[in-house]
């Protein structure tokens, strides 16, 4: 994968360089001679006037220079020092080699002496304490508290309530008399009596019918 999208980069690159040789080409092709002369002269022009600024060894001072295009010599403003210098066809301009005299190391400045210090300033005083007023008079004493007032009497108890009536009396029907309860009495014992033996007989049939089948 990377040798495909490296071979892809490069057909790329290659084509957007041929359309830009193409497009030049074009642009060349299309300008008038005349154009063409006079970017040239101008392109001379600026490559003379390159060097413009020029250095005096023997001062130490910086002077600018006019440069003529048409003969292409420089004078310096000072009349003293003079580089001679050759003009070439295009107008390119050439120092004369010399051999320049080391300058001395400038002497440092000296430092100003640093400003003094302003005074300090007095620490302000301290606030006067203001007047304290006098306390104020002490209160009169309170009076003793007064003796807590009796609780008020409990109130009488109330009156137990009237006692209850007698209940009313019965229905004859489910109070009997004692004369009617000891009939029942009697007849119950009697019923018992022979039923008893009855519940015992047929117990007994039960149990022979239970044996013999």
């Amino acid at each position: 994968m990377q040798l495909v999208t490296k071979l892809i980069c490069t057909l790329k690159h290659k084509s957007t360089l041929q359309v830009v040789l193409r497009i030049n080409a074009a642009k060349s092709t299309a300008k008038p001679s005349s154009a063409r002369a006079a970017e040239t002269t101008t392109k001379s022009t600026t490559c003379s006037s390159t060097n413009a600024t020029e250095t005096s060894t023997s001062t130490g001072t910086t002077t600018n220079a006019a440069t003529s295009a048409a003969t292409g010599t420089t004078s310096a403003s000072n009349p003293t020092t003079t580089y001679p210098t050759t003009s070439s066809a295009a107008g390119s301009t050439a120092k004369a080699s010399t051999s320049p005299t080391p300058m001395p190391p400038p002497a440092p400045t000296p430092l100003p002496p640093p400003a003094p210090a302003p005074p300090l300033m007095p620490a302000p005083a301290p606030p006067a304490p203001p007047s304290t007023p006098p306390p104020p008079p002490a209160p009169p004493p309170s009076p003793p508290p007064a003796p807590p007032a009796a609780p008020p009497p409990l109130p009488p108890p109330a009156p137990a309530p009237p006692s209850l009536p007698p209940p009313a009396p019965a229905p004859p029907f489910f109070h009997l008399q004692k004369k009617n309860m000891c009939y029942l009495k009697t007849i119950f014992t009697i019923f018992t009596a022979f039923l008893d033996p009855l519940i015992n007989l047929r117990l007994c049939l039960i149990v022979v019918y239970n044996y013999f089948s």
